[in-house]
């Protein structure tokens, strides 16, 4: 499963808009198809800075169209996996994205 957090969702040219966001995931959705199901992977908007949706849900003054669950909660729900706890972490770099 993949977890995308949008960040800087609250700057000033952005203010918490639903089309950039659309955009945003418009824009990576086809670059992630290469290795995630679009079912199996999950997009929300964050603030890191102000820490908005990330330990608790953004208030709804500030983005009124989100209804997801915050960062914290959606990967306290990721399933666990059949690997190895105790094998080293390894993470492939296969590509990247550079708009």
């Amino acid at each position: 499963r993949l977890v995308v957090a949008i960040n800087k969702m609250d700057e000033s040219t952005v203010k918490w808009s639903k089309k950039r966001y659309d955009q945003i995931i418009r824009k990576l959705s086809p670059f992630l198809k290469k290795w995630f199901k679009p079912k199996d992977t999950v997009f929300l908007p964050v603030s890191a800075y102000t820490g908005a949706n990330l330990l608790k849900p953004v208030d709804k003054s500030e983005c009124e169209w989100y209804d997801g669950k915050c960062l914290i909660d959606i990967l306290d729900g990721v399933r666990d996996t059949n690997r190895d706890a105790k094998a080293g972490l390894r993470v492939p770099v296969i590509d990247k994205y550079k708009e």
